[in-house]
């Protein structure tokens, strides 16, 4: 699980829809996402997958890119947050579409279409697995990888707190209450 770099991924496809939303569609109303909603869904498919995958079912699935990884999750997500938002300009549902497909592209699933694309494909190809998951746990967080693409993350949310002017405790309380980000770059 790629932590900061999901979230700072997340939180910057967040940003950026807000503001494509600014740019494409002028509206008395700008679309206001709920940034908690899309940071939760920037890791929630690893939040599902891997308990299930690699913890209680390892030897049904062999892997911890299941469900949670599919674009079926990420298009009803999206699907049914378009619809609340269009309905009642609800945004809680979309956000967490909009963190989930941040996931997809962080871990690059287009690699593993039989995952991405489930059910079209049949069922999960099975990872091949080496180790324990402590043993697989330990390599993974001794990779210079894992380490650049953690730093890059955290390095990113840094940098979109202060674009937003979220460095006061203030600002943290309010967005912690609402989830909601002030202007990017007011």
């Amino acid at each position: 699980m790629l932590f900061f770099a999901h979230l700072g991924l997340g939180a910057a496809c967040g940003v950026g829809v807000s503001e494509a939303d600014k740019l494409l569609v002028p509206a008395s109303e700008p679309l206001q996402l709920e940034y908690r909603l899309v940071l939760l869904g920037a890791i929630l498919p690893d939040l599902l997958d891997k308990p299930f995958g690699e913890l209680i079912f390892p030897s049904t699935f062999h892997s911890g890119k299941i469900f949670g990884h599919t674009l079926l999750l990420s298009a009803c997500l999206l699907g049914v947050g378009a619809a609340l938002y269009h309905a009642r300009r609800r945004t809680g549902v979309l956000s967490l579409g909009i963190g989930t497909v941040s996931h997809l592209l962080g871990d690059a699933t287009w690699g593993t279409a039989a995952t991405l694309l489930w059910p079209l494909l049949g069922w999960f190809r099975p990872e091949e697995v080496t180790g324990t998951w402590i043993q697989r746990m330990l390599l993974y967080l001794s990779s210079e990888w894992i380490f650049f693409t953690e730093m890059a993350g955290f390095l990113l949310l840094l940098f979109l707190a202060y674009r937003t002017h979220l460095t006061t405790p203030e600002a943290v309380r309010r967005f912690a209450k609402t989830g909601a980000l002030p202007e990017v770059g007011a």
